[in-house]
């Protein structure tokens, strides 16, 4: 993609689906189109730099355990699931293209590295616990309620930009 196309794609792409947090490769097009985005004032854009240690076809080995382990949902209905999935299963070194897998791949490794699950795992045993503690000090306790507090959203833990 040429740059006034993949400029263009970015912000439209943005505007479309409202992400919390835009993860753009930083290499080659990728600084250039991080650094354009940061100047864009209205509305200002998440961008988060991310560095490739290494090659695509290395990352997307990386992310097929997540797959794998069914820890990945795609939406059925949308338009651009079969693509992906296609472009997912084709994805290797003779491969004509791997932008979506590669993007793909980054976003795994992302959430990988912050353990977003062993976050949430943590989370979820100490309300566990805590309902426990007090069930056991009220004489009306009932392990059928419903917990007071929710879960925190996963984006509030990603990096301040």
């Amino acid at each position: 993609m040429e740059w006034p196309e993949l400029r263009r794609t970015a912000i439209q792409h943005y505007l479309k689906w409202q992400p919390r947090l835009l993860l753009v490769e930083d290499a080659s097009s990728g600084m250039s189109l991080i650094d354009d985005l940061k100047t864009i004032n209205d509305p200002v854009l998440p961008i988060m730099p991310v560095k490739a240690n290494t090659d695509k076809i290395a990352r997307a080995n990386a992310a097929t355990g997540v797959v794998e382990a069914g820890r990945v949902l795609l939406p059925e209905a949308a338009e651009w699931v079969h693509d992906f999935v296609e472009e997912l299963a084709k994805a290797g070194p003779t491969a004509e293209y791997m932008d979506q897998t590669d993007e793909f791949s980054h976003g795994i490794a992302w959430f990988k590295q912050r353990e977003i699950s062993n976050y949430f795992l943590e989370w979820m045993k100490g309300q566990v616990q805590e309902q426990a503690r007090k069930e056991m000090e009220s004489e009306k306790g009932s392990p059928h309620r419903a917990w007071a507090t929710q879960p925190p959203d996963p984006q509030s833990l990603a990096p301040s930009i």
